[in-house]
């Protein structure tokens, strides 16, 4: 039985967590709510059907569950998306004894010999605009300002320049 000082402690130290990254936390709730909001918004659409391939990439409980019960009975869900270590999901099991199907995905099954060189190909050709995503570019000198400006929620992705070798 958890002791009441040990929970106290546990609250105290989440919202501690919280209050240090609200920009990480109020975007994990964001895209819960808004995930949610999606697939059950698709889901009555849909109505009774369901779609027959759902993908999740938020790793989400709350999403991937919305997905599964959005999966019509013969349909597939896909989660591409990586939970945090120890979340558990309930869902119902028996629509998998009449072939609806439940998929992870790892890594995406990427094969760089033949993606990378797609990449490159699709960023020269201007389809894969990457550049749009760098917010910030630091020398290697400067990582710990990185690091820092990171932690502050200031940083969508960092570009780290490696000085000549």
């Amino acid at each position: 039985m958890m002791r009441l000082e040990s929970f106290t402690e546990g609250v105290a130290i989440a919202l501690w967590a919280i209050r240090d990254n609200k920009l990480r936390s109020s975007l994990t709730i964001l895209g819960v709510v808004i995930g949610v909001a999606t697939v059950m918004a698709m889901a009555s659409i849909v109505k009774e059907r369901g779609f027959d391939a759902v993908v999740d990439t938020t790793g989400i409980n709350d999403v991937r569950a919305a997905c599964y019960e959005a999966t019509t009975n013969k349909g597939v869900t896909i989660f591409a998306g990586v939970p945090h270590l120890g979340d558990r999901l309930a869902i119902d099991s028996f629509p998998l004894h009449f072939g609806r199907r439940l998929v992870g995905s790892h890594g995406g099954e990427t094969v760089p010999d033949v993606d990378i060189p797609r990449y490159v190909a699709l960023y020269k050709a201007g389809k894969l605009r990457l550049d749009e995503l760098i917010t910030h570019r630091f020398q290697l000198a400067e990582i710990n300002a990185a690091v820092d400006c990171v932690r502050r929620g200031e940083a969508g992705r960092c570009v780290v320049a490696m000085p000549p070798a």
